[in-house]
């Protein structure tokens, strides 16, 4: 049954519509809060993205683990560079801190970290979390911090480092979600979000009214889309200490003409985190 939620961040009801989207019988409004910002998807028909968590063992195939290994190195890289300034003693290879990626997926990012971090991580997605535990035994499948660590049998856990790659667009209650992923960050510990930006989703709806191939809203997917001021409201909230807000660092794909458009809009906005496609943002735990 579809329910119709006021803003999933602030909680309030005043909102300008961006656009709307129609899927088959359903039909999907993008809404903007006139508070918080948010750029948010008022129906609800699923709680948890149906996509995902349906696949099967046989869509684990080498074109989704390129898409959350490889295809996000220049982002990682960037991660590393951003630990390196923040937290420099955790990168000597000596600590070993521990790492939490949250819907880590296959375990592309638990692969390229695991140099420095001890890393953990949980997935919505059975299949998925199946495969990457092949690889990284703490990996089960969960969909809250609370559940992840009861299953570890460990719910005094604490980590150094909560990671959030391309997930908070698809949280239903972001701050019930992120309260408790909070709960289980030590003290001094780091909270890292990579998203697209709300604003250049609704640049992007724009154009598409007159030309941008392969825009989509994907609105029974993502349910929430946040700018760089939204963020800082988000970690506010959560009463963590915001550290860095910035542009993604490109994810490349096979080469196009429209590759070469999206590339270069990518290094354009590079040094404007509120123009950017895709944006991130560091905070800490007082």
């Amino acid at each position: 049954m579809v329910s119709v939620d006021p803003c999933r961040l602030c909680g309030n009801d005043r909102y300008k519509v961006v656009d709307q989207v129609s899927q088959t019988t359903r039909r999907f409004t993008i809404a903007r809060c006139c508070d918080c910002g948010l750029v948010y998807v008022r129906e609800i028909y699923d709680e948890i993205s149906p996509d995902y968590v349906h696949l099967a063992n046989s869509d684990i195939d080498t074109s989704r683990i390129w898409l959350q290994g490889r295809h996000k190195e220049p982002a990682f890289r960037q991660f590393i560079k951003a630990i390196k300034q923040f937290r420099p003693q955790w990168i000597t290879g000596m600590l070993q801190p521990k790492l939490l990626d949250v819907v880590c997926g296959t375990g592309g990012f638990l692969a390229f970290i695991s140099e420095f971090f001890t890393v953990y991580g949980f997935d919505a997605s059975a299949a998925q979390a199946e495969y990457a535990r092949k690889m990284f035994p703490e990996v089960r499948r969960a969909t809250s911090a609370t559940e992840y660590v009861a299953l570890l049998g460990c719910p005094q856990m604490k980590f150094d480092v909560i990671t959030l790659w391309d997930v908070l667009e698809h949280i239903r209650r972001p701050m019930e979600f992120l309260n408790d992923l909070v709960d289980y960050l030590d003290q001094g510990g780091l909270i890292y979000i990579s998203t697209p930006n709300a604003n250049t989703m609704v640049i992007k709806s724009i154009l598409a009214r007159f030309y941008y191939p392969g825009f989509d809203w994907a609105p029974h997917e993502h349910i929430a889309y946040y700018s760089p001021s939204t963020l800082r409201f988000l970690f506010g909230k959560l009463g963590l200490r915001v550290l860095q807000i910035g542009s993604t660092a490109v994810y490349p794909r096979p080469f196009s003409a429209f590759e070469v458009f999206r590339r270069v809009g990518f290094a354009v906005t590079a040094w404007f985190p509120k123009l950017a496609p895709q944006i991130y943002a560091f905070a800490e735990r007082l």
